[in-house]
């Protein structure tokens, strides 16, 4: 995925009043151990989380007596419909169907017509679609961490090749203008990772 579209959906929620608030991980011989709450503004909706045991993802929904099931179902529902999120679950319902036709459980045209279906509907808010959504925006989220601690003390950027790749470049140095203009013509940069991430 392209590394200046991996951040759209973060944007995306913002911009909405969502946010992912709790998000950790640590790896485990079995996958990442992780969890992550979505909110809406202070009100903490729903907690997806994976214990890397190499189960499933889980979720609770956290309805409270101020914040019942209907009104966090609703929010959801805006949530999950919000265009980059869209964009995020189809994605990943992709990904999903192209391991099936790498294992050969599935063939190319079974695939074919699997990804048109998905690219033709809207995906409907669901356990799936929640557990999705959130579990790839916490990896987003450790990405957009690993970016910003590497600003504290270097210019973060790409050059041309890069960002369909999902790879970036650094250069030890504060990021001035006149700093960016010298890796502007010695590195051909295309796009500096600051610019990205800002606001997030």
């Amino acid at each position: 995925m392209s590394l200046k579209k991996k951040f759209d959906p973060l944007h995306a929620i913002k911009a909405a009043g969502f946010k992912l608030v709790n998000s950790k991980s640590i790896p485990t011989d079995d996958g990442a151990c992780w969890e992550a709450t979505l909110a809406f503004g202070t009100q903490k909706l729903v907690r997806a989380f994976d214990g890397g045991f190499g189960g499933e993802v889980e979720i609770d929904i956290l309805a409270t007596p101020k914040l019942p099931l209907d009104a966090i179902r609703s929010r959801l529902a805006t949530f999950i419909a919000l265009p980059a999120i869209q964009s995020l679950l189809k994605e990943s319902l992709i990904e999903s169907e192209g391991y099936s036709l790498e294992f050969k459980t599935i063939t190319q045209a079974q695939f074919d017509a699997n990804k048109a279906k998905i690219m033709a509907e809207d995906v409907k808010l669901d356990n799936h679609a929640i557990e999705l959504a959130i579990q790839s925006l916490a990896d987003t989220h450790e990405s957009l961490a690993a970016i910003k601690r590497k600003l504290k003390t270097c210019i973060c950027f790409t050059t041309p090749g890069d960002d369909e790749k999902g790879d970036w470049r650094w250069a030890k140095a504060p990021d001035t203008p006149a700093n960016r203009e010298f890796l502007r013509k010695r590195d051909n940069v295309d796009y500096f990772l600051a610019d990205v991430v800002a606001g997030l």
